[in-house]
């Protein structure tokens, strides 16, 4: 799995999206945010492929924090 470091101009509040992450998802892009964290993903996807993805991720972030206990 890839990480992405966003910075966010402090000035005008935009965001610059990785050139990978345009060529996947494109430019239609939905965020969901949450107090801590937020899912990204394609304008019109399957909303179980969605829920799919993001359960992988929750079981990368299990395994990193699983490492860091050690």
């Amino acid at each position: 799995m890839v990480e992405f470091k966003l910075k966010v101009n402090e000035k005008q509040g935009t965001a610059y999206i990785p050139k990978l992450i345009r060529q996947s998802f494109g430019f239609n892009l939905k965020l969901l945010p949450d107090s801590e964290a937020a899912a990204i993903y394609r304008e019109g996807s399957d909303t179980a492929r969605v829920i799919h993805s993001l359960e992988r991720i929750v079981e990368y972030l299990k395994l990193q924090l699983e490492g860091e206990a050690k």
